[in-house]
């Protein structure tokens, strides 16, 4: 019962609706409250502060103390490290003034090159950094200010009037440290400070008493089968502790602390500093996971993101944004400027002023402002500091800086419509205030008016269409390089279940898309497919239906403009007329009659194909015996039930079938022609992305280093290293294809044959090879010397009517 008292009454003393303060936090608030004249970088003050503490760990280690101004002194006693206010302890050394000219020489070697690499700025990052923490405490909000490797400062109750609120944590290693000095201090021979008297021992001072609590004895207990930790959950695990604790800015002050924490290579200790100093909680185990083996800052945020954080689709977000920021900065610049010229071009490009973005920048969408957890000024102020901009030397914000604080915004989201929601709420752009409505149903037209002559028709205007095709240019060759990227293989994807779901006839299509004409341009296009998702209750943006319109006439080959049939028919030969009845195709052998051959290819995995010699050992375990025919009947049949072409196997009739020809036949033989013409789509978009000559390393260096969530998943880089030959082999357009063929067994259905390209190079092999190919025949002639394995004949009474005769 004591001790519930104890601890509600101390929860009672701070603040508990509001979450604590972590150390970032206190440093971003405390740089909000300098002069807006004398402010350096946010993440330069962060620096300082960290090396302020490294210098104050360097002076306690030679038994120093440090007087931090606005907190106390911080010295060494006999009972270990403590934070005293105001006179000195009996027994201890007196403590000194912080050496400014240090800090600011190291501030200086790690790259600072502003104010805050002076004596002055360190003193005044010293002092604003405390006193907010002073303030805080006073307020009674709980908080943290890191103090490495000394330990850290939080704020409590103060118990008196005349007492601070804060109390001095120290951290069991450093104090064991500093005790070890102190004792060793002991040993010299020199009179002890402030004493004359000397004792039998030639000293009459105490061993150090500074005790370390005794690590925690945890037994193994039950052996636990944990699930193995990856690098994927446990990047998910932090990025939604950053979440609950900061909401959709934690990883951007997870960044900002690891790029102050670490020179260039980040360890697992460096990443335990950062993510405290942000106050999100993480375990070794995970930590290590992250941690690869020479890892940068870089590599930690973009493991730490979600997959699509910097997609095609979120950097136009984040430069519209600018786009209409720098538009109001040209407005209020020519208001403000007599005599600047009409056009704006007096005006310095590509900078817009703080004070916009200041007048711009709003906190209300935030979640944390929403559920009351944070104050409004808190969440703007966090915001701001993650520009970075000195405003001692200048008062502008460069376009670098603003894609770079929303593009670690951007790693929080998941989804690109709520990222746009969040970046245009945050600067109440005009998209935010104007929100899309749909437009009402159209009511049945007026019966025609009759009359006894009839009108003349008029002539139908021409639709004006240019010959310059949508997508990308390449200027230097002048050559039209298509859409290329895998946000055009998922745009596609959405095309077919907005217009093509569920499967129509040309007809029903053309209604689905609003009737005549037969034409559409562009504009025409996006608006049809609005209305479209909006009578499918699905939310288009006017900006996505554009690119989803530029996709379509891309993708049936038109210009500017598309025929409705066109469309129609290429969505017929990507998707299929019915896909509903395709099987299952993954490994043909696997729905063979032989059971020995089935057990075979039970144990083989997805990507196994591509690795011979595991497929042949399964073969040779299974101690198959049976001649080719037998083999090829098998394959036939299966092919047979899938619909697809039977593969064409070079084994002779009487040949006993040995496991390397068995693999032939189960790759399903050489690709299709279509296939064929989408990988050789992808290769040259690769030599032209590339250069000559193109090597395996170049190759490898563009495939997802991480699993990515995109189904069919593209091979690790290293089983495509080897497929190839080494990562200094060059690829032939020979080579490049054998490795597909060995991959395309595993793919059912030519387009996501294309998405497997896609998700490997991010390229959109599709539009080119769109042609039509000629299809192999579906059920070709069977050979006229088969002896006849295919099933006995079957009782169509009895499989029908189940058990009952």
């Amino acid at each position: 019962p004591s001790l519930r008292s104890n601890t509600s009454s101390r929860d009672a003393t701070m603040d508990a609706t509001k979450p604590p303060v972590c150390t970032a936090e206190l440093i971003m608030l405390a740089h909000a409250r300098l002069p807006p004249n004398q402010r350096p970088p946010c993440s330069d003050m962060h620096l300082v502060w960290l090396l302020i503490g490294k210098e104050l760990g360097d002076q306690l280690s030679k038994r120093r103390g440090v007087r931090l101004e606005g907190l106390g002194d911080i010295i060494l006693t006999v009972d270990g490290i403590r934070l005293v206010k105001g006179g000195n302890l009996r027994g201890a050394r007196p403590a000194h003034p912080l050496n400014l000219a240090a800090i600011a020489k190291s501030a200086s070697a790690r790259g600072v090159g502003s104010s805050a690499a002076s004596r002055n700025g360190v003193a005044q990052c010293a002092r604003a950094v405390i006193s907010e923490l002073m303030r805080l405490a006073n307020r009674r909000r709980q908080a943290s200010l890191s103090l490495r490797p000394v330990g850290s400062v939080v704020s409590r109750k103060a118990r008196s009037e005349t007492e601070e609120g804060v109390d001095l944590i120290v951290e069991d290693e450093f104090q064991c440290r500093t005790a070890l000095a102190w004792d060793k201090n002991l040993q010299s021979t020199g009179q002890p400070f402030g004493s004359r008297v000397r004792g039998f021992r030639q000293d009459d001072r105490a061993r150090s008493r500074a005790t370390v609590a005794p690590p925690v004895y945890r037994g193994r207990g039950k052996a636990v089968l944990r699930e193995e930790m990856t690098s994927v959950k446990a990047a998910s695990l932090i990025r939604k502790r950053a979440h609950d604790r900061h909401g959709p800015d934690g990883l951007s002050i997870i960044a900002r602390c690891l790029k102050s924490c670490s020179g260039s290579v980040v360890d697992a200790t460096i990443l335990k500093n950062a993510l405290e100093d942000a106050g999100v909680a993480s375990t070794p185990e995970e930590r290590n996971t992250l941690i690869e083996n020479d890892s940068s800052v870089r590599t930690v945020e973009k493991s730490l993101a979600f997959p699509n954080a910097l997609s095609t689709e979120r950097r136009m977000i984040i430069d519209e944004a600018w786009a209409e920021l720098q538009q109001r900065h040209f407005e209020r610049e020519k208001a403000r400027q007599k005599g600047a010229r009409r056009d704006g071009s007096g005006i310095e490009p590509g900078v817009v002023s703080l004070a916009v973005l200041k007048q711009r920048i709003d906190g209300d969408w935030h979640p944390a402002v929403q559920s009351g957890r944070a104050d409004e000024e808190a969440v703007v102020t966090r915001l701001l500091a993650f520009l970075d901009i000195d405003e001692t030397s200048c008062a502008e914000c460069t376009r670098q800086q603003f894609r770079a604080s929303l593009a670690r915004l951007s790693a929080s989201y998941n989804d690109d419509d709520a990222f746009d929601k969040a970046v245009k709420g945050c600067w109440k752009l005009e998209a935010a205030t104007k929100p899309y409505v749909a437009p009402p149903r159209k009511q049945r037209p007026p019966p025609v008016i009759k009359v006894a002559w009839p009108p003349s028709v008029p002539d139908e205007e021409e639709e004006i269409s240019t010959t310059m095709p949508i997508g990308r240019w390449d200027d230097e060759e002048d050559a039209y390089e298509g859409l290329e990227s895998r946000v055009t293989m998922g745009m596609l994807e959405e095309l077919r279940m907005l217009t093509y779901e569920p499967v129509c006839d040309a007809t029903e299509f053309r209604r689905r898309l609003g009737g005549p004409p037969d034409v559409l341009g562009l504009e025409d296009l996006a608006r049809r497919l609005r209305r479209r998702a909006s009578s499918c209750d699905l939310a288009v943006s006017a900006r996505k239906a554009a690119r989803l319109s530029v996709v379509a006439v891309e993708f049936s080959n038109g210009d500017t403009s598309m025929r409705c049939d066109d469309f129609h028919t290429a969505l017929q030969v990507l998707f299929g007329r019915d896909r509903d009845t395709i099987l299952q195709t993954r490994r043909p052998l696997a729905n063979a009659p032989s059971s020995s051959l089935r057990r075979a290819l039970e144990g083989v995995d997805q990507n196994a194909l591509m690795e011979a010699d595991q497929f042949i050992e399964l073969f040779d375990k299974a101690h198959i015996g049976c001649q080719a025919r037998h083999v090829r009947a098998a394959v036939n049949r299966a092919c047979r039930a899938a619909g697809l072409p039977q593969p064409r196997g070079a084994l002779g009739e009487r040949d006993w079938a040995s496991p390397a020809a068995m693999l032939e036949l189960c790759r399903g033989g050489p690709l299709n022609a279509r296939r064929t013409l989408l990988v050789s789509r992808a290769y040259d978009l690769l030599t032209k992305r590339l250069g000559e000559p193109l090597t395996a390393s170049k190759l490898a260096a563009l495939l997802p280093g991480a699993p990515i969530s995109a189904k069919p998943a593209p091979p690790a880089r290293q089983a495509f290293l080897e497929a190839v030959g080494g990562a200094r082999a060059r690829v032939s357009m020979d080579t490049f294809r054998a490795v597909f063929e060995d991959l395309a067994s595993g793919v059912e259905g030519d387009f996501a044959f294309a998405k497997l390209l896609a998700n490997c190079w991010d390229v959109a092999p599709w539009p080119a090879a769109a042609d039509a190919v000629e299809e192999d025949a579906s059920f070709p002639s069977f050979d006229a010397d088969d002896d006849g394995q295919r099933g006995l004949p079957e009782d169509r009474y009895f499989s029908t009517t189940g058990s009952r005769q």
